[in-house]
This record gives structure tokens, C-alpha cells and sequence, in this order.
């Protein structure tokens, strides 16, 4: 059946087009087959061409799911995607009807389809009169510009604010505020950059937004023509229905006002109005107003627009809806209602700023704590243990672009930062101890175990370089349906073997984790064995060529944050008081077989024996399915052939690591509303750093200052100031300097207290 988008109903196909689809349309397959019973088995899918509309797409899902109701079958829909079809959906399709994809549609979309809207360009004059500030729209042209004032050249998604050399600060302060408001309140879907530049050092992007075609020898000299005084008021009309006898009417009275101004609160919300500013033509439509009246207010708007001459020949009518104005419109009315407060800090003197730390309100209490002593290994191994010893069974998924499949046993522990996996661990927690002790002697052939806690652990892990896809996924299908069968098909099974049909277990709430910021009973579930490889592990099955790959086997805060992680593989990375697993496949590689190489264990002379076993225990994962040999290696006994060449040659690298006992990281943000640092000790990452603050980073011999790269100028300066007051605080060396970085600039003294360091992914604007 191919699904139509004008009337959202699925139409059967005849029997030759079986097999053909097309590119913008949404098809439903049933194959029924009848077993040696005489019983239907049904198969239900639904193909999704990659330029269909969104409404075919939902009707598709919505059908498919309907016909498996209406015939009451206990399959499952499957979804099949242009280009990621299934091996049993193409074999559904034999000669003379082969599976087959046409370009174009057979119907066209049921609503109204969102096409991509090309951003008009607009030229304000920002004018300061008083406490308000007005926007008025000029010509768009190199001659429009006026020393003593401020200029916003709106581009879509750039704002150019250009500052004439003769401008206040206080006018200048309150524009770019202004321009602000316009970035947070009506631009969040295209988060537009904001570019602020002065006269005379204007860039060439700016005059080809003002229409200049050649720009060799184009000279650009404002002069100061603009009389904002002598502008012509504003017009405002109420649109109202009158009626004389049988007959209405429609009539388009001035508002009343005794002031230049207008009032925001003259707007009643049950009427309609025509702004009229010459330049522009507003209809405000309140949030109760009739439809006839907004109907209504349109065609005058046009009419008023046509009847009286103006400069500008691409003036328009916009449309204003109650509680969502934009600033242009906003900008008429005085006394309009304070919006929420945006962070922004245009202070351009050092010393109003130092004035205003005085008064401003400020949590450092960070800064005065000591590091936190590490994890006592006793405690944290008997809880290990006990925890280990309640866990009974449990189920692994991992999802492959499509949906979620299996994995076997042994790849427990294993993950891919382009992947996402779901863990369901089923525990059974013994009673208390004074209960225990209470039972009689049917414990021991297993009669309690119905006094037991049953409870299943739920938790979602999503890699670093992962889509959020997969999440999506997983709430709305996967966890309500797989998930909740599976656990419903296990307990109904312990209710027979327990002859309990009461039995009851207590379902925990999914929890998301995400690479490198796990919770702590995961980590102890996994039993230290953590390996993350990077990229994706379709790519790592495929036949693709491959590489030699480094591991470094280390954690930051005791034996339970123990990771084994993929990282560059340079002879820069190691260090003695860490191991590391060298993974080098052979280049004579036959198809079919399995991938033969060299393991090397690399362990270094300082490292703790606890990390030696956990990368032992690790290299055996690793080679999971593959023909390789492990070979152990302590440092200084590196053959050169393989290791060394494997890795780029043979470089100098750290062997010390005193800073892992001192490493302190302060985060800088005015997220509460007001300035705070708070501090994180043990197991730091590199996603704990914040393009929007500002991060402190004491690693005991330099302290670095992190600039990220949406941080304000206020968080930027105070910031500062609390990585002085920390030097000062903590009494360091008078030759231990503030030293600043900023994402993607990052030394090695600072990368390397992060495990696993990777390259930041620079979203790139046009």
C-alpha cells in the first residue's frame, strides 16, 4: 500500500508497481504466510523514502501499527529506510517485480510544507532618547550611514552593529543591549553571530550587505544627516465593526494620545491594530481578538500601504501577534513590560567594571576548600563485591543506525563512542541481616528466595561522538515495549519456579549516562573492565583497512574509575606511571579469516599494580574474535620493529605524573543568576569543560585559566580575578602565573590530566 499525504489514508498498488518506490512517498508491505496448520503468520513493514514529508512518514508508522491490530497479529511493525533496507525486505521482492527506487512522488504532502525562508536584509538606525531606545529602518546603502549613531544591519543570521565614531557610550551601551534582546528573543533557531564593528575598520562582508557589488577603490565617508527629531510620528489605528441598521461596517479610527510616544498598555488585547511608520506597516493582533477582525486588518494594512506614497519601495506589512513583538515593533511604545534580563557585559572600562565587583553578588566559597581525600580501597572493594554477588543476570543492547540488537556475552564492558548501548541488570538483594538470621534451614534449598528484593537496573549509555537518535528510540519504543516484555516474560518465570504468583520486583527508573560520567554502581557492575574504542562498532566489523590503535589504562580517583580508553596512538601519549595496550594488525590480512596482529601490554615502571592486572585482564577482551598475540612488555624493553614504528618512532614522553594527586578543576558561571565557581577533584573529563563559562585548572605546578568560547565578558573578568584570589588563597610560588588558553588551543601540560583527550568538533558557519 502507498501511503497518500492528501487525505493521510494508504491506497492499495496494482500488482505490476509492486516492488517500485519512489524517493518522496511512504509504502506499507504485508506478507502473510500460512503454516502446515493452516495458521497466518503476518509480516509487517513500512519503507520510508528519504525526501518523503513528514506527514506520510507519521501516517506510514500510524497505519502499519493499525493493520497489525485490525488483524490481531503478534509481530512487530518494522521500519525500513531508503538506502538501509534489511536483507529480508529485499528478499520480498523477486523477478519480474525487483525491489527498485524511482525518483519524484506519486501525491503530494497533506499540509502545508516548511520550505526554507531566505532571510530579507534591513538597515536601523538605534537612536537614545531618555531610557528608550527606537529602531528606525532606513535606506540600505553606504550613504545611510550617520556618525552619532548606531547601526544594526540585520543579515538573517548576522547582526552587524556599526558604531559611529561620534557615538556616546551610554548610546552605545544601551544598542548593543537592544541587539542583544533581538539575539535571545527572536533569533534562537538560527543563534545568529553578532559583529560589532566600528567606523573605519568595517570588514568586506558588511558593505557587500549593504548592496556594494565592487569594493576596489570604494571609499566610504558618513556624514552626519540624520534628524531622528524630525521623523514623522507613528500612526496607530484600531481596526472596529460598527453597525448601522442591517449593515456593518468597518471603520480605522486614530488612537487617541496626547504624547509623541505611544503606551504599550493603549494595545487592548480583544482588538486589532495598524501601526503605520512609513517604513513599515504593523498589524497587531491581540491574543482575543476576533478572526474576522484579523482578517479584516490585513486587507486595510495593504490598502493603507498602497494608498500613501513612502520612500521606501520594499515596505511591507508585518505581522505582530500578542506577547511574541519583535523589537522593531516593540520599539514605538514606551513603558513596554521588562523582559528577562540577558548576560551581557558591554563594560569598556576596566575601572567601572573593578566598582561594579564591588556590589555584585558572588559565591568563591569553591576556592577555599581543600581537595578531597581519595576513596578508602577497603570499603570500596567489600561493596564491590557485595554488589557483584547480587547481580543474577543480565541483557545487552547496542544500537546499529536502525534499531537495537543483542550483543553476546563477552562484549560486556566494551563500548564505541559513536554507539549506544542499553544495559538491564536484574538483581536479587538478600534480606536484612536480623531476618536472615531468623529464617529457618529452607533457605538452603532455595524456598526463601521469594523474601528477597528483586529489582531491575535500567541504564542507557551514549557515547561521546553519539546522536541523540538513539535516545529518542529508546523512550518512546524500546523501553516501553522490549524492555517491559522482557522483564514481564523473566519474572513470569520466577513465579513458577518460586511458586510465588504474588511476587512482585521493583523496576528502576532508565538512568542516561554518558561517556565518562557513568555512576558509580555501573562502574562497579562492569567489574573494571571499561574499554572504549572510538568510532563505531558497524565500522570495526566491516572488512575496512585497519590501523594500529593505543589504549591507555589509567583513572584519576582509585581502582573503581579504572578505564581502559582508545587514545592517539604517538609515542607522546605514554607514561611510566600509566599502562597501555598497543593493538598492531598485520598487513597480510585474507578475507574471511580472522584479524591476526600483535597485542603489546606496555606497562610502565611506576604503575600500580592494580592497573597492571585490569590491562591484562583487558588485553584479553580486546582481542575478542580476532587471531592475536599478546605479548607483555615493561618499559625499556620495547622492540623497535613493530612498537615503536606502529606508533610514528620512538619520542620522548612523561614520565612523571605528579600532578594526578593535585589536580583541581573550578568552573566560573553565572548560571544561577548570579557569579559562582564550583570544583570537581576526581574523575575529570574533558566534557566537564563548558563552551559557556569559564574553567580554572590546577594541576599543582601551573594553573590555567579556560576560556570558553561562548563565555561573557563579565564571567571572563571575573573569572580572572578568582584565579588571582586562589594563587593568593593557597600562598603558591610568586613565579606560578594565570596562564590563559581557550578551546582548541589547549597545551600538552593541560590536555594530558584529561583521559582521552580528543580533538574539539569546530562547528563551521557559513
Amino acid at each position: 500500500r502507498r501511503v497518500h499525504g492528501s487525505n493521510f489514508t494508504p491506497t492499495m498498488m496494482e500488482d505490476e508497481h509492486c516492488g517500485t518506490f519512489y524517493q518522496k512517498d511512504c509504502y506499507i508491505v504485508l506478507k502473510n504466510e500460512v503454516n502446515a496448520k493452516d495458521e497466518f503468520h503476518h509480516f509487517i513493514y513500512f519503507w520510508i523514502g528519504k525526501d518523503a514529508e513528514p506527514d506520510k512518514m507519521t501516517c506510514a508508522a500510524i497505519h502499519a501499527v493499525n493493520i497489525r491490530n485490525f488483524l490481531r497479529a503478534s509481530c512487530r511493525t518494522v521500519r525500513e529506510e531508503q538506502d538501509d533496507e534489511s536483507d529480508e525486505f529485499r528478499s520480498l521482492f523477486q523477478p519480474p517485480n525487483d525491489f527498485q527506487i524511482m525518483e519524484g512522488g506519486y501525491g503530494q504532502s497533506g499540509v502545508k510544507a516548511i520550505t526554507k525562508q531566505v532571510a530579507n536584509q534591513y538597515l536601523f538606525c538605534l537612536s537614545t532618547q531618555g531610557n528608550h531606545t527606537s529602531m528606525h529602518l532606513v535606506e540600505l546603502a553606504p550613504e545611510s550611514l550617520d556618525p552619532r549613531y548606531v547601526f544594526l544591519l540585520d543579515m538573517g543570521r548576522a547582526l552587524f552593529v556599526w558604531i559611529g565614531s561620534s557615538c556616546t557610550p551610554t548610546h552605545i551601551s544601551k544598542a548593543k543591549f537592544l541587539v542583544e534582546k533581538i539575539k535571545e528573543n527572536e533569533r534562537k533557531q538560527y543563534s545568529p553571530v553578532i559583529l560589532t564593528i566600528t567606523q573605519g575598520s568595517e570588514p568586506a562582508a558588511f558593505w557587500k550587505g549593504l548592496l556594494v557589488d565592487d569594493l576596489e577603490g570604494f571609499t566610504s565617508s558618513p556624514t552626519e544627516w540624520l534628524d531622528v527629531g524630525a521623523i514623522k510620528r507613528p500612526n496607530l489605528y484600531t481596526v472596529l465593526i460598527t453597525q448601522q441598521g442591517n449593515q456593518k461596517y468597518f471603520e480605522l479610527p486614530n488612537v487617541d494620545r496626547t504624547e509623541w510616544e505611544l503606551k504599550a498598555s493603549q494595545l487592548d488585547p480583544r482588538g486589532v491594530y495598524i501601526l503605520d511608520c512609513q517604513t513599515a506597516v504593523f498589524v497587531w493582533e491581540g491574543r482575543r481578538s476576533k478572526k474576522i477582525l484579523r482578517k479584516v486588518a490585513c486587507q486595510m494594512a495593504d490598502c493603507l500601504l498602497n494608498m500613501i506614497p513612502r520612500q521606501d519601495e520594499e515596505a511591507g506589512i508585518i505581522i505582530e501577534k500578542q506577547g511574541f513583538e519583535t523589537q522593531f515593533f516593540r520599539s514605538f511604545f514606551s513603558g513596554w513590560a521588562a523582559e528577562k534580563l540577558v548576560n551581557v557585559d558591554y563594560s569598556s572600562k576596566m575601572a567601572n567594571f573593578d566598582q561594579g565587583v564591588k556590589t555584585m553578588r558572588a559565591d568563591l566559597s569553591a576556592l577555599f576548600g581543600s581537595r578531597m581525600k581519595p576513596i578508602n580501597m577497603e570499603d570500596m572493594e567489600n561493596e564491590r563485591y557485595f554488589y557483584l554477588e547480587d547481580i543474577k543476570k543480565r541483557w545487552c543492547f547496542v544500537f546499529n543506525g536502525q534499531k537495537f540488537i543483542v550483543i553476546e556475552e563477552e562484549e560486556i564492558g566494551v563500548f564505541y563512542s559513536e554507539d549506544c548501548y542499553v544495559y538491564l541488570t536484574y538483581l536479587m538483594h538478600p534480606p536484612d541481616e536480623d531476618e536472615f538470621e531468623e529464617e529457618d534451614e529452607e533457605n538452603e534449598d532455595g524456598a526463601n528466595l521469594a523474601e528477597f528484593k528483586h529489582e531491575f537496573w535500567i541504564v542507557f549509555w551514549q557515547g561521546r561522538d553519539a546522536s541523540n537518535r538513539a535516545y529518542f528510540q529508546f523512550n518512546m519504543e524500546f523501553n516501553k515495549s522490549v524492555l517491559s516484555e522482557l522483564i514481564t516474560r523473566h519474572m513470569n518465570a520466577l513465579k513458577k519456579i518460586l511458586k510465588q504468583p504474588r511476587l512482585e520486583a521493583e523496576v528502576s527508573e532508565p538512568m542516561r549516562e554518558m561517556q565518562q560520567e557513568e555512576d558509580t554502581m555501573f562502574l562497579v557492575s562492569l567489574d573494571q573492565q571499561v574499554i572504549v574504542h572510538r568510532g563505531s562498532r558497524k565500522a570495526a566489523l566491516s572488512d575496512m583497512p585497519h590501523v594500529p590503535r593505543l589504549y591507555s589504562v589509567r583513572t584519576n580517583a582509585g581502582t573503581l574509575f579504572t578505564r581502559c580508553m582508545e587514545v592517539d596512538c604517538g609515542a607522546s601519549q605514554l607514561n611510566s606511571y600509566f599502562c597501555f595496550i598497543l593493538s598492531v594488525p598485520f598487513d597480510d590480512q585474507m578475507e574471511g579469516e580472522k584479524e591476526k596482529g600483535v597485542l603489546f601490554v606496555w606497562i610502565g615502571d611506576e604503575s600500580e599494580e592494580s592497573l597492571r592486572q585490569v590491562a591484562r585482564r583487558n588485553a584479553h577482551k580486546i582481542i575478542v574474535g580476532k587471531d592475536y598475540t599478546i605479548q607483555e612488555i615493561m618499559e625499556g624493553n620495547e622492540p623497535d620493529t613493530l612498537f615503536w614504528e606502529s606508533m610514528g618512532g620512538k619520542l620522548e614522553y612523561d614520565r612523571m605524573a605528579d600532578w594526578l594527586g593535585c589536580v583541581k578543576l573550578f568552573r566560573c558561571s553565572n548560571q544561577h543568576g548570579y557569579f559562582g565557581v564550583s570544583a570537581k577533584y576526581i574523575d575529570i573529563h574533558q566534557d566537564n569543560l563548558s563552551p559557556n563559562d569559564v574553567m580554572i585548572l590546577d594541576t599543582g605546578a601551573k594553573v590555567f585559566l579556560w576560556l570558553g568560547e561562548n563565555a561573557t565578558d563579565a564571567v571572563v573578568k571575573l573569572a580572572y580575578k578568582s584565579g588571582i584570589t586562589y594563587l593568593q588563597i593557597w600562598k603558591r610560588d610568586k613565579s606560578t602565573r594565570l596562564l590563559p588558553t581557550k578551546k582548541g588551543f589547549e597545551p600538552w601540560d593541560f590536555r594530558r590530566v584529561f583521559h582521552s583527550w580528543t580533538p574539539w568538533q569546530i562547528k563551521l558557519y557559513k
